[in-house]
């Protein structure tokens, strides 16, 4: 990537961190739900820049998530983040021979993997019950989701997937 493109996610990056901290929130079961707009960045990065820069910037992203919002489980989120980087960074390897419809299987799938593997150690040990785990990692997909779909059709005019 060159210079301007770094300085241009960098930007990106603090405009992002910004909106995480004033989006608003809701619990359900105890536990805060708010969209993870992280992960919108890490698919924008995904999609735009492929495999390695996803994976490295998943990486970071989860650890500044880890810092800030859950120090007691510190390398949860980086792990997340650069397992989905992985993921979303094949769309862009396939990108020419995938369809639309596959590309955002690929999406849906690795926000629902996202979600349940950081459900699963978050909340291991705790009296949640499979269904209520399933219905907290069910919901924050799809609030990504929604939005992912929203700013595709908005910002990029249904290009960036």
């Amino acid at each position: 990537m060159k210079l301007k493109s770094y300085f241009r996610l960098f930007i990106l990056l603090i405009i992002t961190t910004v909106l995480q901290g004033i989006f608003p929130a809701f619990s359900i079961s105890g536990t805060l739900i708010t969209p993870d707009l992280f992960l919108l960045f890490l698919t924008y990065i995904a999609l735009k820049h492929g495999r390695f820069s996803s994976v490295t910037f998943g990486f970071s992203l989860g650890l500044i998530q880890d810092f800030t919002t859950q120090i007691e489980l510190l390398g949860t989120f980086s792990f997340v983040k650069s397992i989905a980087g992985y993921v979303l960074g094949t769309i862009y390897n396939y990108e020419r021979i995938w369809s639309k419809q596959i590309r955002w299987l690929i999406i849906v799938s690795a926000y629902f993997m996202h979600f349940s593997i950081l459900y699963f150690v978050k909340l291991n040990g705790s009296s949640v019950t499979v269904f209520q785990g399933v219905l907290l990692v069910s919901i924050h997909s799809t609030i990504n989701l929604i939005l992912l779909y929203l700013l595709n059709k908005i910002l990029f005019d249904s290009k960036l997937v």
